[in-house]
C-alpha cells in the first residue's frame, strides 16, 4: 500500500486504544480522521482495514467487525500487518 495508506492505519492502530466510548460510531470517526489527517479520500482505509484484521477483501461491515474484535486484538492486527507490508 502507499505510504499514506501505511501511515492512516498507523494513527487508527494508535487511537483505537484511547476510544473512551466503544462503538462502530466511535470507529469510524477515528477512521475517517485517519484518512483526513492523510489527505486520503473517504472510505480509502475501509478496503486495506478490513485486510489488516481480517485477512479477507469481503465480510461483515468493518466498524461492526472492528468493534467485535476488540480494541487490543484489532490494534495488533493492525501493526501485524504493517510489519508484513514493510517486509514486502
Amino acid at each position: 500500500k502507499t505510504p499514506e495508506v501505511q501511515a492512516a492505519l498507523s494513527l487508527v492502530a494508535e487511537g483505537i486504544v484511547g476510544i473512551a466510548n466503544w462503538s462502530e460510531e466511535a470507529v469510524e470517526k477515528l477512521l475517517h480522521q485517519a484518512e483526513a489527517g492523510q489527505e486520503l479520500s473517504h472510505g480509502k482505509l475501509n478496503q486495506p482495514l478490513r485486510i489488516a484484521v481480517t485477512g479477507c477483501k469481503v465480510g461483515a461491515g468493518i466498524f461492526e467487525t472492528i468493534c467485535l474484535l476488540g480494541k487490543e486484538k484489532t490494534k495488533s492486527r493492525i501493526n501485524r500487518a504493517l510489519e508484513l507490508a514493510g517486509d514486502a
